[in-house]
């Protein structure tokens, strides 16, 4: 059952109190909080609450942004304390940022989180609901469920009458899809209405309308919900109470629903998050040299109260990346802060474009990380191209300009391996990515992807991840550069003309195996060896001092490159040299030590065996 609007506060702050003996605050009988004025043996008491929130050395309490910085930096459990403890906990906790709470918040757990949420301005509590009660357009009925009822308990009369000025027409929409109204005519008897409405004042009969909200156990009660939020609204305005049940009748929801996203969309982008469709623009791709020659842009502080400035977007930006060493260098503080609310309206633009809700500050971490490192991209670029030095251009370019631009190397990589793909001779014959083997299949499975990513196989917790630096893409083409050669080889082979059908063809055996075939006296076929037939491949190949192929061995197969190609060894060796070296470094590195008589042709990939 729910407890009354007065028990409900009454009943976290009894928590609160027994848990944080020091934090003095009063229930009065009317069910609101008055601070005590703390005397001085109070305030000594203070200083040795917890060294998160007081200077100790100084004995004075620190402003609320280093207060703020150090809650963030702490572990759920131990900021919900420190914030608790503190003397001015709710200038503390409207002094966040809507982002920082936000995440806060999850952290703490939705449960645990009612103090914050009592203490968090109706602002906060906007964006609370802007970011996690929509699913694309349409609002999540479940999410908005679950933050009406914490924010019920947290503080009933200032959700109702929130909900009732600001969020009428979200209230009105609840309402509608989740409440059945029947008005009683004067000469009717209660008796002939269906059974399950109730009346809170004779005249109007409310049911809550049976649903997959009612049914799901994991929600709160709807009906009790429902009962305590039409109570309060009735008793706060009655008219108001009557008024809206009359025009549940009239609510067009879609109509609604649509007009509250454009709202929900207008506020979410002066925080940096525009619709997904606009988002996507910072995908697009700049050449640094047309940045070079675009309006610099101007830094200066706006007019108007604004948002208080997101934290931890900005802490987790630092490290050893050029983006975060330039920001260091600006000798400005109010031009640092403008370039630092530029980065955390760039990082929201990012989430907005990868249509994802982020829960955790590892989440944030993961987008800022991804954010700085195509900015650091961009900066080494145009220092590259136009001698610009990175200090010189956060100060002088949009950040999203900058991120465009080291963005564009990563697409213009994919833009080169698409082409190639097209008109490949791999592509024609039909073979698979995997035809390349494990780590070429990974380079381009990671460029051909709608945002490219770097194949990093595990080094850094993940097969992929995100672009950050020139040597990055440098690194890519390489490797990119080896499967074009050595496609075009392929595509000069005679002995290539045709292709068994076979799924045990990869592009080293392809090359290997015709050639063992003639070394063989077999011809140049596209065969699958015998064991027999490849020890006595490996035998000759290999030196068994050295364990290395033979120096005769590598001259041999130029010759027999250049017979199949048309082309003289020379070419061969000036064309595809890089990529035939890292053929032979494979097999040394495979089969070099291995005996004759251990070889298996399970585990033998780079000559086909049968």
């Amino acid at each position: 059952m729910y407890m009354g609007a007065k028990s409900h506060r009454n009943f976290w702050l009894q928590s609160v109190l027994q848990s944080h003996p020091t934090c003095y605050l009063s229930v009065q009988n009317v069910g609101w909080v008055e601070p005590v004025k703390p005397n001085k043996s109070r305030e000594t008491v203070f200083m040795q609450i917890g060294e998160s929130t007081m200077d100790i050395e100084k004995k004075q309490p620190l402003s609320l942004e280093n207060t703020r910085e150090q809650i963030l930096e702490m572990p759920a459990q131990e900021a919900l304390d420190a914030i608790i403890s503190h003397p001015k906990a709710g200038a503390l906790v409207k002094s966040f940022s809507a982002q920082d709470l936000y995440f806060l918040i999850h952290e703490i757990g939705l449960d645990d989180c009612l103090p914050v949420l009592s203490l968090a301005s109706t602002r906060q509590w906007q964006y609370l609901m802007d970011v996690d009660i929509w699913k694309n357009d349409r609002v999540d009925q479940k999410a908005l469920v679950s933050w009406m009822d914490k924010m019920l308990a947290a503080d009933p009369e200032r959700l109702v009458k929130w909900m009732a000025t600001v969020e009428a027409d979200l209230l009105e929409m609840w309402m509608y899809e989740n409440v059945s109204v029947l008005f009683l005519e004067h000469d009717q008897d209660p008796s002939e209405l269906p059974e399950g409405y109730f009346s809170l004042d004779g005249a109007i009969y409310i049911k809550i309308k049976d649903s997959e909200l009612t049914e799901d156990k994991n929600l709160p009660d709807l009906d009790d919900m429902t009962r305590e939020i039409l109570k309060l609204m009735a008793e706060m305005d009655y008219t108001y109470f009557h008024k809206m049940m009359f025009e549940l009748h009239g609510v067009i929801p879609s109509e609604t629903e649509e007009n509250l996203f454009r709202i929900r969309n207008v506020r979410l982008a002066e925080r940096g998050f525009t619709p997904p469709h606009e988002a996507a623009a910072i995908y697009q791709k700049l050449d640094a040299e047309t940045l070079a020659h675009r309006p610099k842009k101007i830094l200066a502080a706006q007019d108007g109260p604004g948002y208080a400035q997101p934290f931890l977007s900005n802490h987790f930006a630092k490290g050893e990346n050029r983006f975060s060493q330039s920001l260091a260098a600006v000798d400005d503080p109010n031009i640092a802060r403008l370039i630092q609310s530029e980065f955390a309206a760039l990082c929201n633009q990012v989430i907005a474009a990868d249509k994802v809700k982020l829960h955790s500050r590892e989440d944030l971490q993961k987008f800022v990380k991804k954010t700085s490192g195509y900015l650091n991209m961009g900066l080494e670029e145009i220092r590259e191209k136009t001698g610009e030095a990175p200090a010189a251009s956060i100060r002088n370019h949009p950040l999203t300009e900058i991120f465009q631009a080291g963005f564009g190397l990563a697409l213009n990589l994919k833009f080169k391996a698409q082409k190639w793909r097209r008109d490949s001779w791999f592509q024609k014959n039909g073979l698979p990515l995997s035809f390349w083997g494990e780590e070429r299949l990974g380079v381009l499975g990671g460029l051909l992807l709608d945002k490219p990513l770097v194949y990093d196989n595990y080094q850094s917790g993940a097969l992929y991840r995100d672009f950050s630096s020139r040597k990055d893409v440098e690194d890519c083409e390489k490797i990119l550069d080896g499967i074009i050669a050595l496609d075009g080889l392929f595509a000069r082979m005679n002995c290539l003309k045709s292709l068994p059908d076979s799924k045990k063809l990869n592009c080293e055996n392809l090359l290997l195996t015709p050639w063992a075939n003639d070394l063989l006296g077999k011809g140049s076929v596209v065969e699958p060896l015998s064991l027999e037939g490849l020890k006595a491949f490996f035998q000759e190949l290999f030196d068994p001092a050295e364990h290395m192929v033979r120096d005769s061995m590598k001259h041999k197969f130029l010759e027999w490159l250049a017979l199949q190609t048309k082309r003289s060894p020379e070419e061969i060796g000036r064309t595809w040299g890089h990529a035939l070296t890292g053929l032979f470094d494979s097999l040394e590195e495979q089969y070099g030590r291995v005996r004759l008589e251990a070889l298996d042709s399970r585990y033998i990939h780079s000559v086909w065996v049968v």
